[in-house]
């Protein structure tokens, strides 16, 4: 009798295990944008005061077959255009801050991180003054030095996601930029969601801030536009790229045209800064950029699929000659130098986003174009030595 219900009860705690599972699995919904966020309203805590190894910025998540990035958005001092932000507080609160309704205590508080240690993250609300309410292992503390995160013109689709114990929603937003901590929400308030410690749902509703490009079809840059006044160039140290020995095995000096070639590789690279949703077609299009003595010149033009950053190489062949006054029984080197150059240009450009609706919308951004290689060639003789003699 009692073996009997000893198996009753294995089999009665193995079901229940098995529910809880599934009930997890499958347990997953959208809180619909960051007005009202249900119960997910209280406090700030943090999930867990270790770190550990950041990802990769484009890292992939979960199982989908979709790749599934998170997003950082830029600090506002960083000018980096980004629509989502951290925005410096400077006395009042940003247009389009994002913010959560707690219901308890019948006030809108606003996401913030730190300026000194921006991996710091909690709420801002008026009622209890100018600070940064935030947790630092157990304990609760404030700061008057922070940022709020905001999103311009409500430009970002961003929107509370409700996840398992097994896996992020896709593209959470990041807090900062070397930790892997996230913006997240649960009964308690504004948290920093650890990605190895995630909130069991049927214990405590958690939600991570997550950017949607659902609706998003595709995207295009466009009116790339080069800053003269801010480009930066640096001239690098000659090189030898191809040399050649002319000899001269008669009894007085001749003269020895010398001609040498050699291909080398220029490597350009267009980033932007903000959001991307990498996933979609994004279409470049932008003139080509060159530094000369008056300034920035466009020549050519390229259209690229733009990821966050892309590059192309191009091959660029180099000729010269050089007559050279050979002496008797002597032989001559004669070097191609190459003289490489490294540049960096920001622009501005527009972003235009198309979606499902067939309705578009653009936004300026900026960027900056990269660009390296061999800007001129020189040839020259660098020796003249007795020729050598054979055996």
């Amino acid at each position: 009798m009692s073996h009997s219900l000893l198996h009753s009860s294995k089999s009665t705690v193995f079901m229940g295990l098995m529910l809880l599972v599934l009930f997890s699995v499958s347990y997953q919904k959208t809180v619909k944008n960051t007005e009202d966020s249900s119960d997910l309203n209280r406090r700030v805590r943090e999930v867990s005061p270790e770190k550990s190894k950041p990802f990769h910025q484009r890292a992939q998540r979960g199982a989908n077959k979709k790749e599934n990035y998170f997003i950082t958005p830029p600090s506002s001092t960083a000018d980096s255009g980004a629509k989502l932000r951290w925005q410096k507080w400077e006395g009042s609160l940003p247009k389009d801050a994002i913010s959560v309704l707690n219901k308890d205590k019948a006030r809108r508080e606003y996401i913030c991180r730190l300026t000194e240690n921006p991996c710091k993250a909690g709420f801002y609300t008026p009622s209890e003054g100018a600070f940064c309410h935030y947790a630092d292992g157990r304990n609760k503390k404030q700061s008057d030095s922070f940022e709020i995160l905001v999103n311009e013109d409500n430009f970002e689709d961003v929107k509370w996601e409700t996840f398992s114990i097994f896996a992020l929603p896709k593209n959470p937003v990041r807090i900062c930029e070397n930790e892997d901590l996230y913006v997240g929400l649960s009964i308690n308030g504004v948290l920093v969601v650890h990605p190895n410690e995630k909130c069991a749902p049927l214990i405590s509703d958690c939600a991570a801030l997550v950017v949607s490009f659902d609706d998003v079809v595709r995207q295009q840059i466009t009116d790339v536009k080069y800053s003269n006044e801010k480009k930066t160039s640096e001239k690098l140290l000659p090189e030898i790229l191809v040399k050649s020995v002319v000899s001269n095995e008669g009894t007085s000096n001749i003269n020895k045209k010398v001609e040498l070639s050699k291909k080398t590789t220029k490597t350009e690279s267009w980033t932007v800064s903000g959001t991307l949703n990498i996933g979609i077609e994004t279409k470049f299009e932008a003139g080509i950029p060159k530094v000369l003595s008056g300034g920035v010149q466009v020549t050519g033009q390229v259209s690229l699929q733009l990821s966050r950053e892309t590059s192309r190489t191009e091959e660029i062949s180099h000729s010269v000659s050089l007559e050279v006054n050979v002496p008797a029984q002597r032989e001559c080197t004669v070097v191609m130098q190459g003289f490489p150059v490294t540049v960096n240009i920001p622009f501005t450009a527009q972003l235009t986003r198309t979606y499902k609706n067939n309705k578009s919308k653009t936004v300026p951004i900026v960027g900056s174009y990269k660009g390296s290689y061999v800007e001129e060639t020189k040839a020259e003789v660098t020796e003249c030595a007795l020729k050598k003699v054979k055996g």
